[in-house]
């Protein structure tokens, strides 16, 4: 039985893009369940939700523990969305990194990213829908984040197989490609105030969301490219270069 009220969890809700697709989410008449693990930041963003039955679930999505509170709330009720954004990046080389990042991005990256579809998919019906938030890092290795230009390859690949497994059920999977986004991701994931994307190539959060909502609409293709115009311009012509001349040009950047 569908839900009179479309029902949607948006993890890393807190800030950023999550928290955008939250209030976009309410906006369209979504009851939302906002997850991420800052409690006084999900209260204020409820709070700025309006009437609607909105709630929050405080949870450490780098954690077991985490990971299993917020499936154990996918499989008590049936969800007509789940926007799978929570993420997590480090800048600097992979050799002098901390191990304990590296390990965090890939259970939050990876793990949760998987074992929380599986509990949606659990109760989903035909019509439900799956988004799975990828980036354009994910197309190409990318020196200086090494880790996490993987873990956004690993999204996509899983993604796109999980799109064809489902597809007969008629649930919808998509994985959303953003280009650079204008959020606190790079000083708050390290990255050097004078590195990082043109601002030519930079998006909002809520351009990234326009694109993503369209597709969503139509249900049609696996993979969504929602980054600026020039952003994917240059990203096409780099999936034509060979990869050391790429990789040459990304390092630069981070």
């Amino acid at each position: 039985m569908r839900n009179e009220v479309p029902l949607a969890l948006v993890t890393g809700a807190s800030e950023g893009l999550g928290r955008a697709f939250a209030k976009r989410l309410a906006g369209d008449g979504y009851q939302v369940v906002a997850v991420a693990r800052n409690e006084a930041r999900l209260k204020k963003l409820v709070s700025e939700l309006g009437d609607g039955g909105h709630s929050f679930l405080a949870a450490d999505l780098c954690e077991t523990a985490g990971v299993t509170e917020v499936a154990a709330a996918l499989t008590s009720k049936h969800f007509d969305l789940l926007v799978n954004n929570a993420g997590l990046g480090r800048y600097g080389d992979f050799a002098t990194s901390d191990e304990l990042h590296s390990q965090q991005m890939i259970r939050l990256n990876c793990e949760a990213l998987v074992m929380l579809p599986r509990a949606f998919i659990e109760n989903a019906h035909e019509g439900d829908a799956l988004v799975n938030v990828s980036g354009v890092l994910g197309l190409l290795p990318v020196p200086g984040m090494s880790v996490y230009a993987a873990t956004k390859g690993f999204i996509l690949s899983f993604s796109q197989a999980l799109w064809h497994e489902q597809k007969e059920r008629g649930v919808y999977v998509m994985a959303l490609v953003p280009g650079p986004i204008a959020t606190e991701f790079k000083s708050r994931s390290g990255g050097a105030a004078d590195k990082g994307p043109p601002a030519a190539i930079t998006q909002t959060p809520d351009q990234v969301i326009d694109r993503a909502m369209k597709q969503l609409a139509k249900r049609k293709r696996p993979v969504v490219m929602a980054a600026a115009r020039r952003a994917r311009l240059i990203f096409s012509l780099f999936r034509r270069m060979p990869r050391k001349s790429v990789m040459r040009i990304m390092a630069k950047f981070h």
